[in-house]
């Protein structure tokens, strides 16, 4: 191989691997969003939350996502996983507002019907102040798990580069 030949091998090289180390953090990211949409669905509080659709016909587990160029002038990538809507209200913790009124009515029944004190207790409204709700990051602990795997992912795509090239 002449120096010219494995020049412009490694410029193409240099852009292979550019592109992998984009792919691979889209790779892990996706992985994210996954395991915090499976993990938010199966633990509580999410479990009864996000078994269905949201109020107003909007589903209350939003976990997106992206990759993006960081810098203009150097070669460097950030990616991103965003939890908003409810599941973001139970990632960071926080109140709900109380209903308008402070109180809540029954909308498809006379009344309205849930258990207090080992009973059963119908009532026509009830008030609500709002709930607290606890921090727990569900989507940190899924996040982190699959951005673990990101050095073996990012050395595999590399490796590929490597050997397409007939590098290795």
């Amino acid at each position: 191989m002449t120096p010219e030949q494995a020049g412009k091998s490694l410029e193409g090289l240099s852009k292979d691997i550019e592109r992998s180390t984009v792919v691979s953090m889209n790779k892990v990211r996706k992985v994210a969003i996954t395991g915090a949409k499976r993990d938010f669905k199966s633990q509580n509080p999410g479990r009864s939350i996000f078994a269905s659709k949201g109020g107003r016909g909007k589903p209350p587990l939003t976990v997106t996502g992206r990759t993006a160029r960081y810098s203009n002038t150097q070669k460097a990538y950030v990616t991103t996983v965003v939890i908003a809507g409810m599941a973001g209200l139970i990632e960071a913790g926080g109140k709900t507002k109380p209903p308008r009124g402070g109180k809540i009515y029954p909308v498809r029944k006379k009344a309205l019907r849930f258990q207090m004190g080992g009973g059963t207790v119908y009532a026509a409204s009830v008030n609500h102040p709002g709930s607290r709700i606890p921090k727990n990051p569900i989507g940190e602990k899924a996040a982190e798990k699959a951005f673990a795997t990101f050095p073996q992912v990012l050395d595999a795509a590399i490796a590929s580069a490597v050997r397409a090239r007939g590098l290795a």
